[in-house]
């Protein structure tokens, strides 16, 4: 007999991406946070994909891109200007897409993309 697994849903992938345990992911997703606080330092606290992929080494999961920009707007730390801007990047074939332009609240602690383990102690 064949087991039918249940359908994944948007939330389910996202929650599965930010929230992989593996070492390499875990740096990914507090390099994302870092980039994210340097680039809005440096840009009047507003964030873009053009400048934020400047603050961005190239090790970075871009998976882990993604989820984390997500993660922070669901959770208030970035929220929409009602601004947009194109993604520039020439060498990909998204260069004319638009995209939001976002305003860091606060700082973003490290416990918001890396929450502790279960088992261990904080």
């Amino acid at each position: 007999m064949r087991r039918v697994l249940p359908q994944q849903t948007f939330d389910d992938v996202l929650h599965a991406v930010e929230s992989d345990w593996r070492p390499s992911r875990r740096d990914s997703r507090e390099r994302v946070r870092q980039a994210v606080m340097d680039c809005a330092r440096d840009n009047d606290n507003l964030v873009h994909a053009a400048t934020l992929r400047a603050y961005l080494p190239g090790w970075v999961a871009s998976a882990q891109i993604g989820a984390v920009v997500n993660l922070l707007v669901r959770k208030g730390y970035l929220v929409a200007t009602g601004k947009l801007e194109r993604s520039g990047r020439r060498e990909s074939r998204d260069a004319a897409k638009w995209l939001a332009v976002r305003r860091l609240t606060r700082p973003v602690p490290l416990e918001v993309v890396n929450p502790p383990e279960p088992n261990t102690p904080d």
